[in-house]
């Protein structure tokens, strides 16, 4: 039994969504005024602050930023899998009209692992050593009753050729440290994947990898929106968004700073936080552009300076206007900047 919905399987490829999967109502995710805050010795982190976007079937929106952002942190509150001392405080996250972030423990796992999966950091520490790919492939989709032992490795290969495995069925019975980096994370997206998720999580999954497997897990990601999932790309990387996301949304210390079309974004930041990852990215075949990282570190969450928590390390702030609350303008159609100046990010 399939419950993600009715599928096209074509010969050798993803399964494609039926027109009526891929032209479904509103969005498929809509996350709201999300808030979520670490409490610990007294101290009070507010690691996500405000933030919100929506996801239709088949599109890719990538957050964005420098690691302690936040970025990870949102995308895990939305499935219940906070560190501990993580609460969300406020905010609603609506997958398919339902709000995940208050949905009992028992419905959530149901979805969790179904209909929206996540892959996550780091290969090696994310797949169990100790424990073959059969396993870790077919578990979850007889946890969750979507087939018998049969079918599951009948889908666990066709997951593993699905993300260009060679011999898929004799990869069924090796360990994660028989495969190399690259396998590992493309058998990390096949168990994601195996049970045909609306909506994936791909949490850094370019990291540490070479050009060459970055590429093709690039290409592997945009096959799969192609087939109707929807995908959020968590990454620091604006290089990966641009090559597979549709709007980017830009997070520091915590909030959003800006929010729009990757293309128009990356042709014109408006935020300066934006301009300075863009112009701190290395590029292929950019050997000649200089690169100019953005000056001091990210601030302490819970310490964070009046108003604007990037005018510290910005060489354009202005200290009566920056040390206001900060405000969400749209300067330019479709787009959220969180700046008094957004012009100066241009």
């Amino acid at each position: 039994m399939n419950r993600s919905g009715p599928v096209r399987q074509e010969s050798g490829g993803l399964p494609k969504a039926e027109p009526e999967r891929e032209a479904e109502r509103g969005p498929l995710l809509e996350v709201r005024d999300l808030r979520v805050s670490f409490h610990h010795d007294g101290r009070t982190v507010r690691a996500v602050d405000g933030i919100g976007y929506s996801l239709g079937a088949g599109r890719a929106l990538a957050i964005v930023g420098e690691s302690g952002s936040g970025k990870t942190v949102s995308a895990r509150s939305l499935l219940g899998l906070l560190p501990p001392g993580g609460v969300v405080e406020s905010g609603s996250a609506l997958f398919q009209g339902r709000d995940l972030l208050a949905m009992p423990a028992k419905e959530l796992r149901s979805v969790r692992g179904n209909q929206v999966a996540m892959v996550f950091q780091n290969a090696m520490e994310a797949l169990n050593p100790t424990v073959t790919l059969r396993r870790q492939l077919t578990e979850h989709l007889r946890w969750h009753g979507i087939c018998g032992r049969r079918e599951a490795e009948e889908r666990a290969a066709q997951a593993l050729s699905d993300v260009d495995i060679p011999e898929p069925k004799r990869r069924l019975g090796m360990y994660p440290f028989q495969l190399s980096g690259g396998m590992r994370q493309r058998a990390l997206i096949a168990m994601a994947m195996v049970t045909r998720p609306k909506l994936l999580i791909a949490d850094e999954p370019t990291t540490a990898v070479d050009v060459t497997v970055r590429r093709q897990l690039i290409d592997l990601l945009c096959r799969l929106k192609e087939s109707g999932t929807a995908i959020i790309m968590i990454t620091h990387d604006l290089g990966v968004a641009k090559a597979l996301c549709d709007d980017v949304l830009v997070m520091y210390a915590g909030r959003q700073a800006e929010h729009g079309a990757t293309a128009d974004v990356v042709a014109n930041p408006l935020h300066p936080y934006t301009a300075g990852l863009l112009r701190s990215s290395v590029e292929v075949g950019g050997a000649d552009k200089p690169l100019r990282p953005i000056p001091g570190t990210p601030p302490d969450l819970s310490d964070l300076p009046p108003g604007c928590p990037f005018q510290p390390r910005c060489t354009h702030a202005e200290p009566d206007a920056c040390s206001q609350p900060q405000p969400s303008r749209s300067p330019v159609p479709g787009r959220e900047v969180a700046c008094w100046l957004p012009e100066v990010g241009s």
